[in-house]
């Protein structure tokens, strides 16, 4: 079975390719590669520099069975950044893939969503509960969703928020940058912290975006746990022996606690935790963490 990945030299794609590999599918990559090429080791994978703003460069879905699109601005102080480069990624560029797929309607589309697209809510929220976006890049990707939607054979995945190791690593996700801080300096500055996020390990979710291709058309939620900001900081100084300096400055409105109807909770929060803080440690220690190459919103490396 042939499968496209678009955005797949990104922090999820790489670690999903591989997977992808060993489950037997063929592999294309359609990737601008703007954080360069951290899979191009890999055999049998054939890589496409190209963008999906681009109808000519999205010409072979038609030679593919599934389409995972990643591709993306991630993030919303990366969307902030340039809004409309934002929208014609995010928004304009999904309506490419999805115009193109109409003319094939036995391929199936995966779509990279977020919990993003919930925002602010009292109490827990599910598949079903109406969407409520409260920054730029939650409402995109509640666009881009809409869109998706008026295929018949797709999947929309609203991701938890990440952490892990990736061969293309982000330090601008709030564990890995948690992590960072912890064993760099030895301390965690949480900024609120009473705010509820959903949470899941990389690993988990690129073992079930590989399931997902063949779950049936629908929207799912997919995460590990749910856990105050703070919380969360106050384990990773308990795994590092860090301290933990709170400030009453919030930056980050997002405040939702995620469930699912349609998955039970992915993964063991605890034990992937504890995992990531290991092997970033082990990978980072000596490594310029403040780096450009690590953030999305670095105006130099978009």
């Amino acid at each position: 079975m042939k499968i496209l990945v678009t955005g797949a030299c990104g922090y999820i794609g790489c670690r999903l390719v591989p997977k992808l590999l060993e489950d037997g599918f063929e592999v294309e990559i359609l990737d601008k590669m703007t954080f360069g090429n951290k899979i191009s080791h890999l055999k049998d994978v054939n890589f496409i520099k190209g963008d999906i703003r681009n109808m000519n460069d999205l010409k072979i879905i038609k030679d593919m069975d599934i389409v995972v699109h990643l591709a993306a601005v991630v993030g919303d102080p990366a969307c902030n950044m340039d809004i409309s480069r934002a929208y014609e990624t995010n928004v304009n560029g999904t309506k490419n893939i999805v115009e193109l797929m109409k003319m094939f309607p036995d391929k199936k589309l995966l779509f990279a969503s977020s919990c993003s697209v919930y925002g602010k809510s009292n109490g827990f929220v599910n598949e079903d509960s109406e969407a409520n976006p409260v920054d730029y890049y939650g409402m995109l990707k509640l666009a881009g969703e809409n869109i998706v939607k008026t295929l018949k054979n797709h999947v929309i995945m609203r991701f938890a928020t990440l952490y892990g190791l990736s061969p293309r690593m982000r330090f601008d996700l709030v564990i890995n940058s948690f992590i960072k801080n912890a064993i760099k300096g030895g301390k965690i500055t949480v900024f609120g912290g009473h705010q509820h996020r959903p949470f899941i390990d990389i690993e988990t979710l690129t073992d079930n975006i590989t399931l997902a291709t063949a779950w049936p058309a629908d929207t799912y939620n997919l995460l590990s746990k749910n856990a105050t900001i703070l919380e969360v900081a106050k384990r990773i100084a308990e795994l590092t022996g860090a301290e933990v300096e709170t400030s009453k400055d919030i930056t980050d409105k997002r405040d939702y606690g995620v469930v699912s109807t349609r998955l039970n909770e992915l993964g063991d929060f605890d034990k992937s935790l504890k995992e990531q803080v290991e092997k970033i440690k082990e990978n980072f220690q000596d490594e310029d963490t403040d780096d450009k190459i690590f953030y999305n919103n670095r105006v130099d490396c978009i």
